[in-house]
């Protein structure tokens, strides 16, 4: 990723890292939400 020139396959490499950060980010954000509750049955 750090040469200076842009090719098809470093450009598929960026979506699919900015892909991964978000569906982390979602379920991290989903297992913060639907975690069990102390006290809940």
């Amino acid at each position: 990723m750090y040469e200076p020139f842009w090719f098809p396959e470093k450009t598929a490499s960026v979506v699919a890292e900015g892909v991964a950060a978000v569906t982390a980010l979602a379920g991290l954000l989903l297992a913060w939400r639907w975690r069990p509750r102390p006290g809940t049955p």
